[in-house]
């Protein structure tokens, strides 16, 4: 038998990944949940436009409904969420909308009955990428698109690749089908192979006892997928 499992990547921007896992990865239905758009107001004291974060609290609710319908749409039995973050250095309001969303998917599950359970982002892509896989660098550059070199030293400078960037080539190689806009396919890219590691028993928390046991039966129950997962099956 299969096992019906959503990944999720939670952000203002969260992106989904459902498989049933008896099916090539290729399948794996990948989109996101997007906020309906900021909004600003005029302060007539300092004459500037300035965000409204009252209305941020809307935006944050209209994401309930959405999950909800993701979760009668998919009908999950196992929903796993990659690791919030407990702190923020900055304190942004991004980080703040971010922690209300993770609450209300956590509520919908408890409230349907869906085991869930999280893994950290770091525990997730050492699964889903080879051993040993290191960010590759690329060429950092200025405006001009020129490559920028260091001032003290006189060397050319590098940076990280982007993980997101690195998920969505992924998903292209695996035939994920990502959403067109690059802005968000990233979402949608980690949130496909969050799904895809499901059987990481020894990566996964599971905060409910009655959720570790449904998971360890979808575990014995489950067949591998119809291409080799690209990671460890139980690492």
């Amino acid at each position: 038998m299969s096992a019906r499992i959503l990944g999720l990547d939670v952000s203002t921007c969260t992106g989904y990944g459902f498989w049933i896992s008896d099916r090539d990865v290729s399948s794996i239905d990948a989109g996101v949940i997007e906020l309906p758009a900021a909004k600003t107001y005029f302060d007539p004291r300092t004459k500037e436009e300035k965000h409204d974060y009252s209305w941020d609290d809307w935006r944050v609710a209209q994401v309930g409904p959405k999950i909800l319908k993701l979760l009668q749409r998919t009908k999950p039995e196992f929903v796993l969420i990659e690791e919030r973050l407990r702190f923020s250095k900055t304190g942004d309001n991004s980080f703040a909308m971010t922690q209300a969303i993770h609450g209300a998917i956590l509520s919908h599950c408890c409230t349907m009955g869906i085991a869930f359970g999280t893994i950290y982002s770091q525990s997730w892509r050492s699964a889903a990428y080879p051993d040993g896989f290191k960010q590759p660098l690329l060429p950092a550059l200025d405006r001009n698109g020129k490559q920028k070199v260091n001032k003290e030293t006189g060397k050319l400078e590098f940076k990280k690749k982007d993980w997101g960037d690195i998920a969505v080539e992924k998903c292209e190689e695996l035939g994920v089908q990502l959403p067109p806009q690059k802005s968000i396919a990233h979402n949608a890219a980690e949130a496909a192979l969050i799904a895809m590691v499901w059987r990481c028993k020894n990566r996964i928390s599971i905060p409910a006892s009655r959720d570790q046991a449904k998971y360890k039966a979808l575990l014995e129950r489950s067949p591998r997928a119809a291409r080799p997962e690209p990671m460890g099956a139980a690492a």
